[in-house]
């Protein structure tokens, strides 16, 4: 796992521990919206293009030669 997956992966446990703790449906609501997105997020990271996992992180900045 690369070390963004890895942060999005802490933010998102520490935010189900929020949903779970919550007050409210508004609140609960607000998390999951944010955690949602961060899963979003950690899925860009990381596409599944013909078959193969693609590294967003290092595709995008080829080495020069």
């Amino acid at each position: 796992m690369c070390d963004l997956c890895g942060e999005l992966d802490a933010q998102i446990e520490r935010c189900r521990k929020i949903e779970r703790s919550a007050p409210d449906d508004l609140m609960r609501e607000a998390v999951a919206a944010l955690i949602t997105s961060y899963e979003e997020d950690k899925a860009k990271l990381h596409r599944d293009l013909n078959g193969e996992v693609i590294d967003r992180h290092t595709s995008d900045n080829p080495k020069q030669e």
